[in-house]
């Protein structure tokens, strides 16, 4: 009788210590955590806030920066963040300058809004019909007549340049 009841034990037992040991639960869903969106810092407005042409009161933000990467002109204060505001009552114009090195000016003019639309008209006027300069134009007006001349023609001489002359091949600078 005690051997079937230790084979009966065994039989039972085993069983029970097997399963323990191959099914292991593993974790349904993932741990919670914040997802990372609670480490975002406040917005800092930075920025224009006056732009060109606009018109912008004594002591009015232009624009908001970290670092000086536009530059105070005339009538343009910056604090000490860079923040650049006006001193005087005006319009507010942005200029891009390449020399000596190249950067851009905030300035803010003080005059009227009939002078203002005069010089924006003026502005627009130049932008629009830039000076034609180029070679073909130069040539037209008889700048570099000599260059196309045949070499047997004689080369007028009011047309050749006093200083700095160069002569390459047959064509003269």
């Amino acid at each position: 009788m005690f051997s079937a009841l230790s084979a009966l034990r065994t039989r039972v037992a085993a069983p029970a210590l097997a399963t323990a040991h191959q099914f292991v639960r593993h974790a349904t869903k993932k741990t919670g955590g914040s997802g990372g969106v609670s480490r975002t810092s406040q917005p800092k407005y930075l920025g224009i806030k006056i732009y060109g042409d606009q018109f912008a009161k004594a002591g009015a933000i232009i624009m908001r920066q970290r670092g000086a990467k536009y530059k105070p002109g005339e009538n343009v204060g910056i604090g000490r963040d860079y923040t650049l505001h006006a001193l005087v009552d005006g319009f507010v114009e942005f200029t891009y300058r390449r020399l000596p090195r190249p950067r851009t000016l905030i300035h803010v003019r003080a005059h009227s809004a009939e002078e203002h639309k005069a010089r924006v008209a003026a502005r627009v006027h130049a932008r629009n019909n830039p000076p034609r300069e180029g070679v073909w134009h130069k040539t037209q007006k008889g700048l570099f007549a000599e260059r196309f001349a045949p070499k047997d023609a004689p080369v007028d001489d009011s047309l050749k340049a006093v200083v700095g002359q160069r002569r390459i091949g047959s064509f003269t600078y």
